[in-house]
């Protein structure tokens, strides 16, 4: 396994982490907003 690819699985999970994280932000947005509604 050369540095690149670790590099590159690293940059991919926290990639992932990171859109993971906008979906439940944005998720739980929608659900204030109908509880408020």
């Amino acid at each position: 396994m050369t540095v690149w690819m670790l590099f590159k699985s690293v940059g991919n999970i926290c990639f992932l982490k990171y859109l993971h994280h906008n979906d439940t932000k944005r998720l739980s947005w929608q659900q204030y907003k109908e509880n408020a509604a």
